[in-house]
């Protein structure tokens, strides 16, 4: 997990990381699952032209960036939060991922777990952070020593 002021200036050794994650969600034609806080399941190919430009920037103004990257090239999904250190709390702003999800607010049992197995990982790189927020509802899973929080019109991970 990377925490940047700016991705835009991040490097993996000497490579810079935005061009390779911009290349890399024009590729595969990644859906934005989450963008702006709010759950819109929106591919790469269909948005406005500048949008995705715009949405990475706001992404990389995130509190906190979760991209994991496998010898040079990035591996989905990717998690952007605000976070809110005196409530203990991010709130995921974007989740970038191959899958469509949530489309009714709520996802997938699946997704559901590999969000709690997200969620194991976002607090063991940010311990001051007892809740993950996501915009929609998780099915019956949580993380690793963690519960779920039904609020705000969502599902916080809790950890425990």
């Amino acid at each position: 997990m990377w925490r940047f002021d700016n991705i835009k200036k991040g490097t993996l050794e000497t490579r810079p990381l935005y061009p390779a994650l911009k290349a890399y969600i024009r590729e595969k034609d990644l859906n934005f699952i989450i963008a702006g806080g709010r759950c819109l399941n929106l591919r790469q190919k269909d948005l406005a032209p500048g949008k995705l430009d715009r949405w990475l920037d706001e992404f990389s103004y995130c509190t906190v960036s979760m991209v994991n990257w496998t010898d040079d090239r990035p591996s989905p999904p990717f998690l952007a939060a605000d976070e809110d250190g005196a409530a203990r709390i991010a709130r995921v702003t974007f989740l970038i991922d191959l899958t469509r999800e949530a489309d009714d607010g709520r996802a997938s049992s699946f997704y559901s777990k590999m969000l709690g197995a997200l969620a194991t990982q976002f607090f063991a790189g940010r311990p001051e952070i007892d809740r993950l927020w996501f915009p929609f509802f998780l099915e019956g899973t949580a993380a690793r020593g963690g519960t779920l929080e039904d609020t705000d019109g969502g599902t916080a991970v809790v950890r425990q």
